[in-house]
């Protein structure tokens, strides 16, 4: 149920789960290159907190996973919790792809102003 909850709102955010993901940012003409970057700044934070929110739960699942694992009868439920991880993990990377996208597009409205810009490190570890 939660997958699709979330499902949901990564659908409602504006962008898919395929290859063919819808930009969550529209692009502007050039002259509005500094409101495009400022949006573009917004949807990276409003991202990084989604994808923070599912690294957080994604630890939380693993721990009570690995905690329920040596309790005979609750091998079932710890294999749930692996599973939602799991799917925690793979919805935060989805979120990392967006973001990555977002920072590529900044650096090249950024540069085509003349202005270096080097992205911030909004990485995580798989």
């Amino acid at each position: 149920m939660k997958f699709y909850i979330i499902m949901g709102i990564v659908c409602f955010l504006g962008f898919g789960v395929g290859p063919q993901a819808l930009a969550l940012v529209k692009q502007l003409p050039e002259e509005n290159w500094q409101q495009e970057v400022t949006t573009i700044d917004q949807a990276i934070d409003r991202l990084t907190d989604l994808r923070n929110k599912e690294l957080a739960n994604a630890a939380w699942a693993q721990n009570q996973g690995d905690r329920l694992q040596f309790q005979s009868h609750n091998l079932l439920d710890a294999r749930r919790y692996w599973n939602e991880a799991d799917t925690s993990r793979e919805i935060a990377a989805r979120y990392q792809e967006e973001i990555d996208k977002l920072e590529v597009r900044k650096k090249e409205i950024l540069e085509n102003q003349g202005i270096p810009y080097t992205p911030s490190d909004t990485t995580y570890q798989k």
